[in-house]
């Protein structure tokens, strides 16, 4: 779908990108293109709701995302 298209314009690996969202239908787009998801609790969607989809990560909000990424680095 439209996450793999935007992958390969960017000729980026699946195993290379973390799809960041904040509703189910952003977790289910991760899931079928097999790539990381973090969920993102800014909209409507409270926490529980992403257990099914196995985030990589569940953050209260975009500013959280940086040392997220950082710590997932190594760095």
């Amino acid at each position: 779908g439209g996450l793999l298209m935007a992958a390969c314009k960017l000729n980026a690996a699946p195993e290379n990108i973390l799809y960041v969202g904040d509703s189910t239908t952003d977790a289910e787009t991760a899931r079928r293109a097999s790539v990381p998801f973090i969920a993102v609790l800014t909209g409507v969607t409270p926490a529980r709701a992403f257990e099914p989809f196995s985030p990589f990560a569940v953050i209260p909000s975009l500013e959280k995302l940086p040392g997220l990424l950082s710590s997932r680095q190594g760095g």
